[in-house]
């Protein structure tokens, strides 16, 4: 879960690529989960904007098979296979 500036960061809401965040989707506020994830064209990343963004990476976690203290950083998880 981060917090970002949509409007300065992501040049404001909707749909979005970004350098930063790699493709951003937000509709409103501030707060969201930051996702990095392997694929054949290597790393991508995907920010989804939430107002409960803390509950979301949780689910994320649960459903991607994640330990509750995966790194918030680090090298992304390989999904070939």
């Amino acid at each position: 879960a981060v917090t970002y500036n949509p409007i300065g960061e992501c040049g404001g809401w909707g749909i979005r690529p970004t350098r930063t965040h790699g493709l951003v989707l937000n509709i409103a506020g501030d707060k969201g989960v930051a996702l990095r994830y392997a694929s054949g064209e290597g790393e991508n990343r995907l920010l989804i904007g939430s107002l409960r963004s803390d509950e979301l990476a949780d689910a994320i976690r649960v459903a991607a098979n994640l330990s509750e203290h995966a790194p918030e950083h680090g090298v992304a998880p390989s999904f070939a296979g």
